[in-house]
C-alpha cells in the first residue's frame, strides 16, 4: 500500500476515534438509540389485551420499546410506593383514584394539560362522563382514563334454581339495615347447614354451615368498601366525608347500622367468616358459596371459569334506591422519568379510541371510551352473558356515585382495615370501634 494512502487511513481512523470520544464526553451531543418505557399494571386478565396494544404501538414507533410488568394488587402498591421513594419508579403506571391524590400532592406525577391540549387524538369528552374529572387535582390533569367499573350481584345459577329463587326475585332485591329485606332472605335460602337445612329453617345449625349463601371480600375491605358496603351505604343517603374531604363520617348511625347488619349475617352463619374470606371469587367458582358482589373488572374471570353457570343481577334497592360506586382507572406518568415525551406518546395511545377498542374486544373490562365499551358489550353478548346489571348503573347518574378522593388515603385505609378486623375478629362493638377509627382519621386533618 502506498505510504500516502496509509497516512490518509490513519488520519481517518483518528478522526473517527476522536468523534466517538467526544460524543461520550459531551453531554450535549445526542446519540440516537431506542428508548425503553416501563409500564406496570396489576390485573393479569388485562395483560393479553395490553400486550397487543403495546405490540401495535411499537410497530408504529420502532424507536420506543414498551416493557409491561404485571404483579398482584398488594405487591403492586407496595412496590410502587417503595420505588417512588427511592427515585426509581416505572415511567408509566396504572393508577387508582384511591391513591391518586397522595401521588399528586407529593409531585410524583406529570401534569398532562398542555400535552392533552396539543394532542390530535385525545378528546376528553370522548370518555364516559365524570371519568376524566377523577384525576384532576388543584386544576391540573394527572391521568387519562382507561376503563370504568360498577358493582353487581353475581350468583351460582344451579344453587339459585335449587333454592327455588327465580330471576324476577333477583332483579328486584331490596335491602334495609333492620331486617335485611329480600336480599337477606335470598342469602338465607341459599345457605345450607351440614344436614341440608337452609338458613330460614328452624333447625338451621349456624355453627355447622356446609355452604354459605354469601361471601364478602372482608380480607380486601378498605375504607371505601367498593364491592362490600358502598352499594348499601349510599342507599341510606350516607356520605363518606364532607365537601373538602377533611372530615369523615364512619361513626354516623347509618354507617354503623350497615356494619352491624353485616356482622350479624356473619355471626348467624349466612356470610362466610371473616377469616375464610380470602379469594371469595374462587369460592364462588368452586361452588362453596352461592353469591358475591363484585366489580365489572371481574366479569371475564367468572365467565371464563363458570361459563353459563354464573348469573349477574342488579345490586339491591335500599331505602333511598339503588346506587353503585362508579370508579375508573387512569395511566399516570412519573414526574422523574428520563423519557417524558416517549412516556406521553405511550399514554396518549393508551387513551386513544383505537387502543381502547382493542382492549374492549377482549371482553375483560369496560374501556373509558364509549365506542370501546360498546365493543365490550357486544363481546359479552356473543358469549351469551347479560351484563346489563353493570351498565344500567353506569349510564344513569341517579344510580351511581364517584369513588371518594381524599388526602391521606393510605393512612385512612390502614385505620379502617384495622377497625374492621377488630369488629369481626376481636370482636369489638361496631359503634365503639368505628367511633375510635373515625376520630383517628379526622385527626390526620387537624
Amino acid at each position: 500500500m502506498p505510504k500516502r494512502m496509509i497516512i490518509v487511513l490513519a488520519v481517518v481512523v483518528i478522526v473517527i476515534v476522536i468523534a466517538v470520544l467526544a460524543t461520550r464526553e459531551d453531554p450535549d451531543v445526542v446519540v440516537d438509540e431506542d428508548v425503553a418505557i416501563e409500564y406496570i399494571l396489576w390485573d393479569a386478565s388485562q395483560l393479553p389485551a395490553y400486550t397487543e396494544v403495546a405490540e401495535l404501538f411499537m410497530e408504529r414507533n420502532p424507536d420506543i420499546e414498551i416493557n409491561i410488568v404485571q404483579m398482584g394488587w398488594g405487591d403492586y402498591w407496595d412496590d410502587l410506593t417503595r420505588r417512588l421513594a427511592t427515585d426509581d419508579a416505572p415511567d408509566v403506571w396504572t393508577n387508582h383514584v384511591a391513591f391518586f391524590r397522595d401521588f399528586a400532592e407529593r409531585g410524583q406525577m406529570l401534569a398532562l394539560d398542555d400535552r392533552i391540549e396539543q394532542s390530535d387524538i385525545i378528546e376528553l369528552n370522548a370518555f364516559m362522563p365524570g371519568l376524566a374529572d377523577l384525576f384532576v387535582f388543584e386544576g391540573a390533569n394527572y391521568g387519562l382514563p382507561k376503563d370504568w367499573d360498577t358493582i353487581a350481584v353475581l350468583y351460582n345459577k344451579e344453587h339459585v334454581a335449587e333454592a327455588g329463587i327465580d330471576r324476577e326475585e333477583l332483579e328486584n332485591l331490596t335491602w334495609n339495615p333492620d331486617d335485611g329485606g329480600s336480599y337477606q332472605e335470598v342469602i338465607q335460602r341459599l345457605t345450607l347447614d351440614v344436614n341440608g337445612n337452609d338458613g330460614l329453617s328452624p333447625g338451621f345449625d349456624r355453627n355447622n354451615t356446609a355452604r354459605h349463601g354469601f361471601a364478602e371480600a372482608f380480607d380486601a375491605m378498605s375504607a371505601w368498601g367498593q364491592t362490600q358496603f358502598s352499594l348499601l351505604a349510599k342507599t341510606l343517603d350516607w356520605e363518606f366525608h364532607n365537601e373538602t374531604a377533611t372530615e369523615f363520617y364512619f361513626d354516623e348511625p347509618e354507617f354503623v347500622s350497615i356494619i352491624e347488619w353485616m356482622r350479624m349475617m356473619t355471626d348467624e352463619g349466612y356470610y362466610l367468616p371473616f377469616e375464610d374470606s380470602e379469594s371469595v371469587n374462587e369460592l364462588l367458582v368452586a361452588g362453596e358459596v352461592s353469591m358475591v358482589t363484585d366489580g365489572s373488572w371481574m366479569i371475564g374471570f367468572y365467565t371464563d371459569n363458570m361459563g353459563d353457570n354464573v348469573g349477574f343481577a342488579p345490586i339491591p334497592h335500599g331505602p333511598q334506591g339503588r346506587n353503585s360506586m362508579f370508579n375508573g382507572l387512569s395511566d399516570a406518568i412519573w414526574s422523574g422519568t428520563d423519557n417524558p415525551e416517549e412516556a406521553w406518546k405511550w399514554v396518549e395511545f393508551l387513551a386513544s379510541p383505537e387502543a381502547q377498542e382493542i382492549v374492549g374486544s377482549y371482553g375483560v373490562v369496560f374501556p373509558a371510551v364509549a365506542s370501546a365499551t360498546e365493543i365490550a358489550l357486544d363481546v359479552y353478548a356473543q358469549r351469551g352473558h347479560d351484563v346489563s346489571a353493570y351498565t344500567d348503573l353506569a349510564f344513569d347518574d341517579e344510580k351511581n356515585h364517584l369513588h371518594p378522593i381524599a388526602a391521606n388515603a393510605t393512612q385512612i385505609d390502614s385505620i379502617m382495615q384495622d377497625a374492621f378486623e377488630r369488629i369481626w375478629l376481636a370482636p369489638a362493638d361496631p359503634a365503639d370501634e368505628l367511633a375510635r377509627a373515625t376520630a383517628e382519621i379526622n385527626a390526620l386533618f387537624r
